[in-house]
């Protein structure tokens, strides 16, 4: 709405400006009476109040908070899971449509443009965690864009270009109307259509792709580098270039796939996974939307029974020389945390234990926090204690011995009595969280 007013402002001369002015600052007065003479009774803060403007800026300038701010509309466009760039390709044109409408029509281009980017960047600044819709189907937050994307793309077409992009995109709506469960996405770093290949192959095609939620630095930086060229090569009119080439890569990544040496936590089969629960037991995204730490699902291992086995030679080609573990320990008060006893079939590699210190709030939620009960700012400074606030702790084991290898839980002592350990009760919380496990 506020775009359209914009648009519909600048498309304005004379008399109607100033109405709109009047009427512009007849509704900041109703918002300044309503929050400091009502006490925000009529509009909350997330129907825009006056707060909503505060505490936008604290969450932009707020270092840690910016990161997610960055990554969100990066990962609209690359995220494998969830992004335009595997879903709808077309959406490419954009930029190079916007640059042929500028030429050719630039109030129709104000009118589309101007809600487009201010709802985008609201999506960003508001909802910097949650910008993929998960569970809900791909871009859902993005379709008030469409009408935007749908034009821009046709002008482009008009010139010729990207015709291969339409026809990729076409193939892929179809793969997806063919299989309509794998639609929808559960925020896991995953697509569901390549988890259910790579189930079938036995190969590893996930850290070929971008991840917003498991990020890749390398493979981000590739997938960026090639988003680069491909607007190069739109703007230069090169009509059958892009889309063939993403389709070779498509391939080219399928047949470079091979075994990774990563484990999720999150995706440990019967074949690895023998006892323990996932945390939390709903896979609904929106239960791990505001953890302050990784948002993936966690395998809770609460019974010295429970355990995780894995054999370096089927999950790495070439010989493993370390086992990198991810993991956190959450207790109950200031206990002891609890650690891991990693054991080969010739000896205890070693026992260890994970930290159990709760991440710190956001700058921005303690200044709002502190300054809505009086205090200052830093008064409160500690997430909620939940196991999803937890800090990850990643230990690098050396492995000197072939075969196997079980993780149990254990309380770092002598290796001989680990197994005597009692199992955490049944409605606790308490436990080791296994994150992630790497060989390589």
């Amino acid at each position: 709405c506020l775009g359209l007013g914009l648009a519909w402002l600048l498309d304005q001369k004379g008399r109607r400006i100033r109405i709109l002015a009047i009427v512009g600052g007849a509704l900041i007065l109703f918002l300044v009476v309503d929050r400091f003479a009502l006490g925000g009774r009529f509009i909350w803060i997330r129907y825009l109040n006056m707060d909503t403007a505060r505490v936008l800026l604290l969450r932009t300038i707020d270092f840690g908070w910016m990161r997610w701010i960055l990554l969100a509309p990066l990962g609209m466009l690359l995220d494998f899971e969830q992004g335009l760039l595997f879903r709808a390709p077309w959406a490419l044109l954009v930029p190079y449509g916007c640059y042929v409408l500028w030429k050719q029509d630039r109030r129709l281009l104000l009118w589309l443009a101007l809600p487009a980017v201010l709802y985008v960047l609201s999506v960003v600044l508001w909802l910097p965690r949650a910008w993929h819709s998960a569970p809900t189907p791909v871009s859902r937050l993005l379709l008030p864009t469409v009408p935007l994307i749908a034009v821009a793309a046709a002008r482009a077409l008009r010139r010729g270009t990207g015709t291969s992009l339409l026809y990729l995109s076409a193939v892929l709506a179809a793969i997806h109307i063919l299989f309509p469960g794998h639609r929808f996405n559960l925020a896991d770093g995953t697509d569901s259509l390549l988890a259910m290949m790579d189930s079938s192959t036995g190969l590893s095609h996930t850290r070929l792709f971008p991840s917003i939620l498991r990020p890749e630095f390398l493979t981000l930086a590739v997938w960026a580098g090639l988003l680069v060229v491909s607007q190069l090569l739109l703007f230069r009119r090169v009509r059958w270039t892009v889309g063939p080439s993403l389709v070779l890569l498509l391939i080219l990544g399928s047949l470079a796939a091979s075994p990774s040496g990563v484990l999720e936590a999150e995706d440990l089969t019967g074949e690895h996974r023998f006892g323990g629960e996932l945390f939390p037991r709903s896979s609904d995204p929106a239960v791990r939307y505001f953890w302050m730490g990784s948002g993936e699902r966690l395998l809770r291992l609460a019974d010295p029974l429970a355990r995780v086995e894995l054999d370096p030679d089927d999950l790495l080609e070439g010989p493993a020389t370390e086992l990198s573990i991810t993991a956190r320990s959450f207790r109950a008060g200031d206990q002891q945390p609890w650690g891991i006893v990693a054991v080969s079939e010739s000896d205890t590699i070693a026992e260890v234990t994970f930290e159990s210190s709760t991440h710190p709030l956001p700058r921005w939620v303690s200044t709002v926090r502190s300054r809505h009960r009086g205090g200052r700012a830093g008064d409160d400074v500690a997430a909620a204690r939940t196991p999803g606030n937890v800090v990850d702790t990643t230990i690098v084991l050396p492995l000197s011995s072939p075969g196997r290898i079980v993780l149990t839980v254990g309380r770092a002592s002598s290796s001989a009595d680990h197994h005597l350990v009692r199992a955490f009760p049944t409605d606790s919380l308490e436990g080791i969280y296994l994150n992630r496990l790497e060989i390589r």
